[in-house]
């Protein structure tokens, strides 16, 4: 493996083994000689953490928010069942592309979901704060877009699965005001 094929380092929260998180979305030992580097005693590998984490983190936009939606803690498994619901939502496409470095395992996902009839391009993303690097992604291209978190409302041709309620998106911004 190269480093520019590792997503993210972390701690396995069953075991304590670091981990890496492969291209593909498992989970993999690093430096341990083991049979099988993607499990432990517990299963498969996870990483310590959370979906959902206070902060503050600074977003694209520069602004600060005290709550992030750290999807590099979901599982492949989440990943297929996001892809799942988002081929339910979105109209038939040919061709899907996984915005990097968020959504590459989203968009493998999506494959299985590929109507070889249809020409239409669907690009996938993670979490919308702004759209731009969904856009930056599109490159002007006729596309249409599938987000599985969405921050603040989408563009036009952009499908969002999950919404965050737009007064739980303000309250971010005032929790260390409190």
């Amino acid at each position: 493996m190269t480093s520019s094929e590792e997503v993210s380092v972390a701690s396995c929260r069953r075991c304590g083994t670091d981990i890496f998180q492969e291209g593909d979305g498992r989970w993999a030992a690093t430096g341990v000689p083991v049979d099988n580097p993607y499990e432990c005693e517990g299963g498969a590998h996870a990483p310590a953490g959370s979906l959902f984490e206070t902060g503050p983190f600074k977003l694209p936009t520069g602004n600060i928010t005290h709550f992030k939606i750290e999807c590099d803690m979901l599982q492949k498994e989440d990943w297929a069942a996001l892809a799942r619901l988002a081929a339910a939502m979105v109209p038939p496409f040919g061709s899907v592309e996984g915005v990097p470095r968020g959504a590459v395992t989203f968009g493998r996902e999506l494959e299985a979901y590929i109507n070889p009839s249809s020409s239409r391009l669907l690009i996938a993303e993670d979490v919308w704060v702004t759209g731009l690097s969904m856009e930056r992604h599109r490159a002007g291209r006729d596309a249409i877009g599938v987000v599985a978190f969405a921050r603040r409302p989408v563009a036009d041709w952009v499908t969002p699965i999950l919404n965050l309620n737009p007064l739980a998106e303000e309250a971010t911004y005032r929790l260390d005001q409190s």
